[in-house]
């Protein structure tokens, strides 16, 4: 009995090793299992690539960023078009009993969009001007070295228009500066705006005169229209835009 005991005890002791071989292997599997896991904490390396990622959104955003310094374009404020009214100006008399009017017209060739209608009905006095101005209360602005430039077109089927001038005007005593006068010998000439189906550009500069014209300020920039002594009839001054720039 003690010897089978022992043959017992003997094959007992061979089974324990034999499960702690089985255990063994076993942790070696634990051991791969733990080696993969490691390799899945290399996906938090993937967590870094979305994070590089999420670099990459910031610098997409620093070019936008950049794009956003595109400057505001400032609109010249003193530039008219007269798309559907005056905007403005008016028109005045300056010596005879003759009447003007502005008013507006659109859709025809010689206006973009739209034109002062500056409408003067000459009565034959002897002499005969009228104006189409735009006026500023102080302070005056200041036009040193500025060019004022407008598109024009002249309906005069009586021919009672002599010349018309583009001019800047300065200060609290309205005094005249340099001017581009349209008349027979011009260019270009009345006749060539009179018969032009568009509208026709003229300029004038705005610079140092005689005193008291002062550049610096202007009170008033616009138009005289002059007509025939003793002669009378209708007219028409459109005009289809003026800027100073």
């Amino acid at each position: 009995m003690k010897l089978r005991t022992s043959m017992v005890s003997a094959m007992g002791l061979s089974l324990v090793v034999a499960l702690l071989t089985l255990g063994a292997c076993g942790g070696d599997k634990s051991t791969v299992n733990a080696t993969g896991g490691a390799a899945n904490n290399g996906g938090s390396g993937n967590t870094g690539g979305n994070a590089s990622d999420t670099g990459g959104n910031a610098t997409a955003g620093g070019t936008n960023g950049a794009g956003g310094t595109t400057s505001t374009v400032v609109a010249n404020p003193y530039t008219w078009g007269f798309y559907q009214d005056s905007e403005g100006w008016g028109t005045g008399v300056l010596s005879g009993t003759e009447t003007a009017s502005a008013g507006s017209v659109q859709n025809v060739s010689y206006c973009n969009g739209g034109c002062a209608d500056v409408k003067i009905v000459f009565n034959g006095d002897p002499t005969q001007t009228v104006n189409f101005m735009k006026y500023w209360s102080t302070p005056y602005p200041d036009f040193t070295g500025n060019t004022i430039t407008a598109g024009i077109k002249i309906d005069d089927p009586s021919g009672v228009i002599t010349d018309i001038e583009l001019h800047p005007q300065s200060g609290a005593t309205y005094s005249w500066g340099p001017a581009f006068a349209v008349n027979g010998t011009s260019n270009p000439t009345l006749a060539s705006i009179i018969a032009s189906t568009t509208a026709v550009t003229i300029t004038t500069p705005v610079m140092a005169a005689a005193a008291p014209f002062d550049p610096t300020q202007i009170q008033g920039i616009g138009f005289n229209i002059n007509g025939k002594a003793g002669t009378s009839g209708t007219a028409h001054l459109y005009v289809d835009s003026v800027t100073v720039q």
